[in-house]
């Protein structure tokens, strides 16, 4: 195993659903998730919008790539784009084996911040850069969904 498979990774990601995930189907692919997460190791968030999802994943470099590359073979979802990827000081999701959020109209419309996500420390997003490109780029998301396949990645 090389050096750099043991170092903390993070992969922020943005794709497309083929169709729209209904609460039961996104609580299956959630329920597996966890499942496989925590025999990794791994920890994120998943966000689901207007048929768009939005992913962190973070863990050993190596875990975090390998489920990576297995999401992309995923046929429920096309258009993968990778926003962030890159080794990280710290897991901004630690207790979270795959902490998930359906965001609908009226929460996209409150400008109060990303709903779902009351239990990240706040004192890591305000003095943590990595902390804050990926709640930037969170809170964009919840705004507008469809922004990232409007444009150039």
């Amino acid at each position: 195993m090389a050096r750099g498979d043991n170092e903390l990774y993070t992969i922020l990601y943005v794709s497309r659903a083929i169709m729209n995930f209904d609460r039961y189907e996104l609580n299956a692919l959630l329920d597996k998730a966890k499942k496989n997460n925590n025999k990794r190791n791994i920890t994120g968030i998943l966000l689901y919008s207007s048929k768009c999802f939005i992913q962190v994943l973070e863990g050993k470099k190596e875990d975090v790539q390998q489920l990576f590359n297995k999401i992309g073979n995923d046929s429920r979802h096309f258009d993968l784009r990778v926003l962030i990827e890159k080794p990280v000081s710290q897991r901004l999701f630690e207790k979270w084996s795959m902490a998930h959020n359906k965001l609908h109209a009226e929460e996209v419309e409150n400008d109060i911040g990303l709903s779902g996500l009351q239990d990240l420390d706040q004192s890591v997003i305000i003095s943590n850069e990595q902390a804050c490109e990926i709640h930037q780029t969170l809170t964009r998301f919840k705004q507008n969904p469809l922004l990232f396949f409007n444009q150039a990645v």
